[in-house]
């Protein structure tokens, strides 16, 4: 299950985590975000049916805790480095990063 699940992101315990990491003196975290994380899992999918919920709303939820981490991060004073697979500057896959 993908950190930004709603199920699993849990905003008191990134705020936890980014107050020790600035009080450790760090300045920079760093994250991998995968464009699979912001489709719902496959086993996730005959629950999510069942329960009425769309994959656009648990892409919804996923985009917001995503913007929940990233201002939790600036008000700790904190840089983050995003790795996106194949947005490498030295090996881009164009691909990847077109419109569908």
């Amino acid at each position: 299950m993908p950190w930004l699940d709603p199920v699993v992101y849990d905003p008191t315990v990134v705020e936890k985590d980014l107050a020790n990491i600035e009080a450790l003196g760090m300045t920079m975290v760093s994250i991998q975000i995968l464009a699979s994380e912001f489709e719902p899992d496959v086993w996730q999918v005959p629950t999510l049916r069942m329960h009425q919920i769309s994959t656009a709303s648990i892409r919804e939820e996923r985009v917001k805790a995503v913007n929940d981490f990233l201002r939790r991060v600036e008000r700790h004073g904190l840089r983050v480095n995003v790795y996106l697979p194949g947005a490498d500057p030295l090996y881009f896959n164009e691909r990847r990063f077109k419109h569908r």
